[in-house]
């Protein structure tokens, strides 16, 4: 850090980077998962070193630019989609800036029809994410649960993260659960109508035409100063830095 760095107020020394992204696997039988950016936004208007964090899939950076593959995630999947079938996704953040950081990702998962209109009404944890080798990775990777819903869940990465640094992956598969065509689950039901002297059954699922959708909020902050602003921009107070990482308290 500069001399110059060194005057500015403890509150311009927190820097945060984000990139929202997200895919969507559509349909019960058939997919190809999307990923879109939404937003970019890195704070070094202070001339400090850049805090810039980016997502990677399988140990490759998400490319967002370029032909039109760009920002497509999962596109080695050209058939199918199965509920019930686990697929590889391994999904982690990369230091690109100039600074040490701390790193925290927010996974949302939820349904949407074909006009893209969000339904709340059905069940997000029929979106199976595995997270390490198990379905709440206690290593690496801290679940918040006082940040955590059915429908989002908030972890943050224990330690500090260099530049040029990656994560261990956060997520590492992804299915759709065989339970979506379950009719004990009240998942489909069956209609039954007389035509003539035959009896025509109707059998209607609850999840037809829907797609499964997953975002990952990737957010990094500076680990100078870092309670200040973990409180600050992430707004949280029982995550700690504590011995160059982060405790979940």
């Amino acid at each position: 850090m500069n001399k110059k760095a060194k005057k500015i107020s403890r509150k311009t020394l927190i820097l945060l980077a984000v990139a929202v992204v997200m895919f969507c696997a559509g349909g019960i039988m058939t997919a190809r998962a999307q990923l879109g950016i939404f937003s970019s936004d890195i704070n070094s208007e202070f001339g400090m070193d850049d805090i810039d964090v980016v997502l990677t899939e399988n140990g490759a950076q998400v490319n967002t630019e370029g032909d039109e593959d760009a920002g497509r995630l999962m596109a080695d999947l050209e058939g199918e989609i199965l509920p019930g079938r686990s697929y590889d996704e391994k999904i982690a953040a990369e230091n690109k800036g100039a600074a040490d950081e701390y790193v925290r990702i927010r996974i949302t998962k939820y349904w949407k029809n074909a006009k893209g209109k969000k339904n709340a009404k059905l069940d997000p944890s029929l979106i199976e994410l595995t997270y390490g080798d198990s379905s709440y990775n206690s290593g690496a990777w801290q679940r918040n649960k006082a940040e955590s819903t059915t429908e989002s869940e908030t972890y943050y990465y224990s330690r500090k993260l260099s530049p040029g640094s990656a994560t261990e992956p956060l997520m590492s598969r992804f299915r759709i659960s065989d339970r979506i065509t379950s009719e004990e689950d009240g998942n489909y039901k069956v209609t039954e109508k007389k035509v003539g002297n035959k009896t025509v059954y109707t059998y209607e699922y609850i999840y037809d035409g829907y797609r499964a959708c997953v975002e990952a909020d990737v957010q990094s902050i500076q680990t100078h100063n870092g309670n200040d602003a973990i409180e600050s921009l992430w707004g949280v107070t029982n995550v700690k830095s504590s011995d160059g990482g982060l405790v979940v308290q």
